[in-house]
């Protein structure tokens, strides 16, 4: 038997900081490039008469980009810690059985924005390596334990979104029979 378990260590179900911190530093840099261009527009800066169009074009895009990723967020900060107290509390969902569907992902390349999906009890699963957050995401051709004749137990928490975050999986492997292709 495999298993994934953040349920014993919710302190490990946190947002990406660095993530979020990275893309709000991208639009802090490009507010303060909007607010530095009249500076620029002296001889000698190969800008003159320019900078007010840099300025008027990089502070209205700056400002939407800081607004839309302090939202995106806040939004996922929020959720990872809700996450992390239902965990804690023992508030999340588990169902087990064979898997009734299963699609491993394209084997096109590792960066390929295909996700791994299945299904067991009538709840869909879906996952991508290159995910960003807390939860299994691991897929069957780079190493995931998941395989279409698979038996799972999994519990998982749900987002407003739909979409079922896993905190546990366990897997033993080879315990029935091989699932349809979901794709």
């Amino acid at each position: 038997m495999d298993v994934f378990d953040l349920a014993q260590v919710p302190d490990q179900i946190r947002p990406d900081f660095m993530c979020f911190g990275l893309f709000l530093s991208i639009g802090l840099g490009l507010l303060v490039m909007a607010i530095m261009a009249p500076r620029f527009n002296r001889p000698g800066f190969g800008l003159e008469g320019r900078a007010w169009m840099m300025r008027w074009l990089i502070l209205p895009f700056s400002i939407v980009w800081l607004i839309f990723f302090s939202a995106g967020a806040y939004f996922d900060f929020r959720y990872a810690y809700e996450a992390q107290a239902d965990v804690r509390a023992g508030r999340y969902h588990t169902v087990q059985g064979c898997l009734t569907h299963f699609y491993p992902g394209s084997p096109r390349s590792r960066l390929s924005r295909d996700f791994e999906r299945w299904r067991v009890a009538g709840m869909d699963f879906a996952y991508a390596d290159e995910k960003i957050g807390f939860g299994y995401h691991a897929l069957e051709m780079h190493g995931g334990i998941v395989h279409a004749d698979s038996k799972v137990q999994v519990s998982y928490v749900r987002r407003l979104s739909g979409r079922n975050d896993i905190v546990r999986l366990e897997v033993w492997q080879h315990a029935c029979p091989v699932a349809p292709d979901m794709s």
